[in-house]
């Protein structure tokens, strides 16, 4: 098999990495076909690779302590990685991750990565901030589940809180984060002194 080039490859983390930190990884992705409810992770159980989609959806999903209710907390698409765990310094997940959406991507050991983010500042520092990303989607995933939304429900409503200026936006890529404004953070102080 020849050599991944970095400037063909559709996974955005990956491509997105400078040359000398898709070059401490390059050696050790391979390609893989992602099957539909192929699980990757399970919870608790240490991550031996992780993954990083071409195409196809990733799922995460959060189970009830007797595992009736299960509930998706976040997706991860060409834009990022599985086994964020692994980044920020464990070995293991909490929750199981599997294939939504048939596709391929590449893999590597979760070990390779582990030694690649040690060897190289830049290469954790890029990985922290997917995983700061993430992180966001899952919280307005977690927010549309508990409150029984869709997704666009909920931007729709981070719209209108936006509109009347109660919190600010901030754009990359293609996901948009926000945060209370002053204004929003002085309602909020009044709210509290009231209860």
């Amino acid at each position: 098999m020849s050599a991944l080039q970095q400037s063909s490859l559709r996974n955005q983390l990956l491509a997105g990495l400078s040359r000398k930190d898709f070059a401490r990884l390059q050696p050790h992705l391979e390609p893989v076909e992602l099957e539909l409810r192929r699980v990757l992770i399970e919870p608790n159980q240490p991550i031996e690779h992780v993954y990083f989609p071409d195409s196809g959806i990733v799922s995460i999903v959060a189970a009830g302590k007797e595992q009736k209710r299960r509930i998706e907390i976040g997706i991860i698409g060409r834009e990022g990685m599985t086994g964020l765990a692994v980044v920020l310094g464990s070995d293991r997940a909490k929750h199981e991750t599997y294939i939504q959406v048939a596709g391929s991507g590449l893999r590597m050991r979760a070990d390779e990565l582990r030694a690649a983010i040690d060897r190289s500042a830049s290469l954790h520092r890029s990985m922290l901030r997917y995983a700061h990303a993430f992180l966001i989607q899952t919280t307005t995933t977690a927010l549309a589940n508990q409150l029984r939304l869709s997704p666009s429900a909920v931007s729709a409503h981070l719209l209108r809180l936006k509109t009347a200026e109660l919190i600010e936006s901030h754009r990359s890529g293609r996901k948009v984060f926000y945060r209370l404004s002053g204004a929003g953070e002085e309602l909020l102080g009044i709210f509290g002194e009231l209860e």
